[in-house]
């Protein structure tokens, strides 16, 4: 198989990167309003961005290398993390409660409560999706064929993605205050929007990565772009289906960020 050029591999994991990083924006915002250090705050989302994903990775790599059958068992539970993960999610957002827990499950191994407001505390809180994801990636590596020391470099590349977004993320509320007063924009109604379509990626691109997990134990050979687009077709009919729900949802996030 050809190797991967640095432009796909870069785009690939920076692309992930910024997927994970949509719950880490609004968690910033909020932090906004609190004292304490913004740089200290991008350092720990962005190393437990890096570690905790690599940490699961690195569990799944070593199962997988047993045999065959433990190989398909990690592709499997890469996408059974993922899709239990993306049902609760969207089923928070919508104001319907979930028959699973898998996230609060997590939380408590981990030491953390979802909503507690501590940096630690917070930056796990939103990293968890990064754990869950780790597994997946053994998909990712096969299809890119990458080299191990490849495919744990990709994690500093994700922790990289995961600071700048962060700290990009603290000018925004000057931006939207500056939009608001000299356009006469309804912030509030328009970083809805942009959320709510942030979160239709977000759902596209981790649930590829479940799909591309799933498809991965078949042996049957497919690509990131075509689970990528099955997975935005899937999520794009939930999002129209339950536009009016999730756009609700968006409006109180969006009205205490920039409160």
């Amino acid at each position: 198989m050809e190797k991967v050029t640095i432009i796909t591999y870069l785009s690939v994991f920076i692309g992930i990167g910024a997927s994970l990083s949509i719950d880490v924006l609004f968690a910033t915002l909020t932090r906004l309003r609190e004292k304490g250090s913004f740089l200290d705050w991008a350092v720990i989302v962005a190393v437990l961005h890096a570690l905790l994903p690599a940490a699961s990775f690195t569990f799944a790599w070593f199962a997988g290398q047993l045999d065959e059958s433990a190989d398909i068992a990690v592709g499997l539970i890469g996408f059974g993390l993922v899709a239990l993960y993306l049902y609760e999610e969207f089923c928070e957002k919508i104001g319907k409660e979930s028959k699973t827990q898998l996230i609060e499950t997590v939380g408590k191994k981990l030491g953390v409560e979802r909503k507690d407001a501590g940096v630690l505390v917070l930056g796990t809180g939103v990293s968890i999706d990064s754990f869950l994801f780790g597994p997946t990636l053994i998909a990712t590596m096969d299809q890119l064929n990458l080299t191990l020391t490849e495919a744990y470099l990709a994690f500093a590349v994700i922790g990289v993605t995961v600071f700048t977004i962060t700290l990009t993320t603290l000018a925004l509320p000057s931006i939207f205050r500056l939009l608001s007063k000299w356009c006469g924009w309804q912030v509030e109604s328009e970083l809805a929007i942009v959320h709510f379509y942030a979160d239709l990626a977000v759902f596209s691109v981790i649930g590829g990565f479940g799909l591309l997990s799933l498809w991965g134990t078949t042996g049957f050979e497919t690509y990131i772009t075509l689970s990528i687009i099955a997975s935005t077709i899937f999520w794009s009919v939930l999002f129209v289906i339950f536009r009016n729900e999730l756009m609700e949802s968006e409006c109180r996030e969006a009205k205490e960020a920039i409160e």
